[in-house]
């Protein structure tokens, strides 16, 4: 069968592959914006412009319509600001401002008509795009009619404001003024380029002042945008070169940045993989690489202190386990080869090893079932007093052949009654008796307590020992740790105890700790919940 593998791409070449999509998406939207929809930007802008501009006129004409030189005043800033042409006329057609004055020509009424009926058609307003020029050649507006509107009358072209804003520069008014060049009132400067149609953009609106009505017409010349999507085209031509270009170096430069200290933490790890835990993680080239530099440095310390404790575990467990099958073995020979060793005295110390192998065994064995998490609880409601007198009085019989005590002190009559492992807690309690019978020094006594404080039942064991310095106590839940390494048990253990006490305190949920004074002793506690039943 063949297995096809995935090839990764190094770190650079990524980034720089990203970055290339990144770039392909910004094009792509600058291409949108500025080729396919400029125009449609372009007009949006221009039409908004437009309706902004004759709500002003309309303000204007409300607040001013018997003042004619202040409307004039403001509609010629209104054109300046927004570079637009301004009309107002009546319902009639009847011009009453213009803001063309170059070319000195009131347009004929039935443009002003035209224009006054559609908007009432529209709801009295409409904007649109015409094609011609309303500024040059209005009546390109009037296509399909088969020949211009007959000339107005001068009564029809008589206008509301001033007769000087009709006339100008000698031409009387009603008449176009005549460009030498086309002969049509369009300025050579003005003349659209070959092969371009020249727009416009209207805004027209009705406005009624005293029950009269007006129509105001807003327009602007549609610039054409071909050659700047032209101009815009080469210029992305360009732009993607030069970015693609720029892409690659930065590319390289952030990979560099990136790749080179994880190079040198791979390196770091291969070692650490070899066993060497004195290899060190240092980077400061970002906060994230930095962080994964410390939690490499801190995998190798524990890893470090893992196989310390590892190694300790073998020799412990080796002499532990020596010393019982060595005294067992040297038992049996003397009962064979010796005559009449055979004595049931031999025969107790053979079974005593014995048992105290198998409880080794059996520490081991929980102490592994408990790490790895297969252990279960069964828990059940059972009387925690008896359980307490159980375990005392079961060790007790052993260490009184040592010329240990224990004692058991309750603070009330009452017995206590507990949810939970009935069988875990005993163990618990017949471990903490015997860690405090081989820490009891030279009192060789132990006090065994039960105390209710509110809804909770706290048990503890007290040894008059050497006690525990305080920086020390968290260790003493580890496995085969010693608060003294010459010290020997004087009493029958595995040294694996407490840190069975502690999974098991912890599958239940319960507090537990230790209170230690230098040389008055040890105090190892832990708390249960008082169960309402009895």
């Amino acid at each position: 069968m063949i297995i096809f593998k995935r090839k990764h791409l190094s770190i650079k070449w990524g980034i720089f592959a990203g970055l290339l999509v990144f770039l392909a998406i910004l094009l792509l939207l600058l291409f949108l914006l500025q080729t396919v929809y400029l125009d449609d930007i372009y007009k949006a802008a221009k039409k908004n412009t437009l309706n902004n501009a004759n709500d002003k006129v309309v303000q204007v004409l409300e607040k001013q319509l018997g003042n004619l030189s202040t409307i004039e005043q403001q509609l010629d800033q209104i054109t300046a600001e927004y570079d637009i042409d301004i009309q107002v006329s009546g319902e009639d057609g009847t011009l009453l401002y213009s803001s063309l004055r170059m070319y000195e020509n009131t347009l004929p009424k039935q443009f002003y008509q035209d224009f006054y009926k559609r908007a009432e058609e529209n709801g009295g307003s409409f904007t649109e795009e015409i094609a011609g020029d309303i500024q040059r050649d209005p009546f390109d507006l009037f296509e399909g009619n088969g020949e211009p509107p007959e000339e107005p009358t001068d009564e029809e072209n008589e206008a509301v404001l001033p007769p000087e804003k009709l006339t100008g520069d000698g031409n009387e008014a009603g008449q176009f003024p005549q460009n030498e060049n086309t002969g049509n009132g369009v300025g050579s400067d003005h003349t659209p380029p070959s092969g371009t149609a020249q727009e416009s953009m209207l805004s027209v609106r009705i406005l009624t002042i005293s029950s009269t009505p007006y129509l105001t017409i807003v327009s602007a010349r549609l610039t054409p945008v071909n050659a700047t999507v032209r101009m815009i085209r080469q210029e992305l031509i360009f732009v993607s070169i030069v970015m693609i270009i720029l892409a690659l170096v930065l590319a390289m430069v952030i990979s560099r940045l990136i790749s080179k200290p994880l190079s040198q933490m791979n390196e770091s790890a291969k070692e650490l993989a070899k066993g060497n835990y004195e290899v060190e993680f240092h980077d400061q080239s970002s906060l994230e690489i930095s962080e994964l530099g410390s939690t490499l440095n801190y995998t190798a310390r524990q890893l470090k202190k893992t196989e310390q404790l590892q190694h300790e575990l073998i020799a412990n467990v080796s002499h532990d386990l020596r010393t019982p099958l060595t005294m067992i073995q040297a038992y049996a020979e003397m009962m064979r080869d010796i005559p009449g060793e055979n004595t049931p005295e031999n025969v107790q110390v053979i079974i005593d090893e014995a048992g105290h192998l198998t409880g080794m065994v059996n520490d081991l064995l929980d102490i592994s079932k408990l790490q790895a998490g297969v252990t279960q609880l069964n828990k059940t409601h059972f009387n925690l007093t008896k359980n307490l007198q159980a375990a005392v009085q079961r060790i007790g019989r052993m260490a009184s052949a040592n010329e240990f005590t224990i004692e058991l002190i309750c603070d009330h009559d009452e017995e206590v009654f507990v949810d939970a492992d009935e069988f875990k807690i005993y163990q618990v309690v017949y471990n903490l008796i015997n860690n405090a019978l081989n820490y009891s020094g030279d009192s060789r006594h132990v006090i065994v307590r039960q105390e209710c404080i509110g809804d909770t039942v706290k048990v503890s064991v007290q040894d008059f020992g050497p006690g525990i310095a305080k920086e020390n106590l968290p260790l003493v839940w580890e496995r085969y740790y010693k608060v003294d390494k010459e010290h020997r048990r004087s009493f029958n253990g595995s040294g694996l105890g407490l840190a069975i006490v502690r999974k098991i305190l912890e599958l239940h949920n319960a507090q537990y700790g230790v209170d230690s004074t230098l040389g008055r002793g040890s105090t190892f506690w832990f708390c249960l919940q008082v169960s309402d039943e009895n």
